[in-house]
C-alpha cells in the first residue's frame, strides 16, 4: 500500500506504511518530527507534528494540515523522532 495515504486521498506519501487500526492510542498525542517522502516530487520533508498511536513498528501520524491534503498516515518508526 505504499504511496496510499490510507485515510484520505490527498498528496501521496511514498514512505506511508499503509492503513491499519492502531493497537495503541497515545493521549495526549506525542510531539514528533516525521520524515515524509512525497510521491509527486520524491522530495523528503521533516514535519513537526504529533503521533496519535502505534501498531507494531509503525506510528500513526497526524497530518491534518490543509496544504498536505491528508489527515493522517502510517510511518515506520525509523521515520519518526520525538521532539
Amino acid at each position: 500500500m505504499s504511496g496510499d495515504t490510507g485515510w484520505s486521498r490527498g498528496r501521496g506519501i511514498l514512505n506511508d506504511a499503509g492503513a491499519r487500526r492502531p493497537e495503541h492510542s497515545l493521549w495526549p498525542h506525542v510531539p514528533i518530527l516525521a520524515r515524509v517522502v512525497w510521491a509527486d516530487t520524491g522530495l523528503e520533508e521533516w514535519i513537526e507534528t504529533t503521533a496519535m498511536g502505534w501498531a507494531g513498528d509503525v506510528v500513526y501520524v497526524d497530518m491534518r494540515r490543509t496544504d498536505y491534503g491528508v489527515n493522517a498516515c502510517w510511518l515506520h518508526a525509523g521515520d519518526v523522532r520525538r521532539r
